[in-house]
């Protein structure tokens, strides 16, 4: 049976586009009878999102993200502890029980200390770019890690046109 995991890097909001994008495409292929399994950052919303797939059998993994909001210092300690617990979660992801893992990229999380590496984990995988920062430049390790991921990748998809012209700058 083919298989496929999806990893949804986007940390800032429970729910967008494109994760539409890679939600449905799992809804698509767990119903064709592919083994899905997934990612995500833990919010409320976004686990009542997971339930059909949790429901069709998929193997659903949460990324730790109290604190996210940091309006008060309560949040911000839970924020440190989120950050340093995902460190240890990363590692135990079964990618290398999925033919493919596509990654669902935010604003670069890629290179972020916990993220910058991860593509050498992976074997075969597709990365979905669904945002990016019209002004940024990236510099040294930042920009080391977006095109080593993009390098590696079978293939790498854009929520839209602007995207990609912003990436390839």
């Amino acid at each position: 049976m083919p298989s496929v995991f999806f990893i949804s890097l986007m940390a800032g909001t429970p729910w967008g586009g494109s994760e539409e994008i890679w939600y449905k495409t799992a809804l698509l292929v767990q119903q064709r009878g592919w083994k899905v399994g997934c990612a995500v950052y833990h919010w409320a919303e976004k686990e009542r999102k997971m339930q059909p797939l949790k429901e069709g059998g998929a193997d659903i993994h949460y990324f730790p993200n109290k604190g996210r909001a940091k309006r008060n210092f309560i949040e911000r300690i839970q924020n440190k502890i989120s950050k340093q617990k995902i460190k240890t979660v990363i590692p135990t992801l079964p990618v290398n029980q999925y033919d493919i893992v596509v990654v669902n990229m935010g604003a670069f999380e890629n290179t972020t200390p916990a993220w910058r590496d991860f593509y050498q984990r992976l074997d075969r995988y597709i990365v979905l770019y669904h945002n990016y920062k019209e002004h940024e430049v990236l510099k040294g390790a930042k920009k080391n890690a977006v095109q080593s991921w993009a390098n590696k990748s079978m293939l790498n998809l854009f929520d839209a046109g602007r995207i990609m012209e912003v990436l390839d700058k």
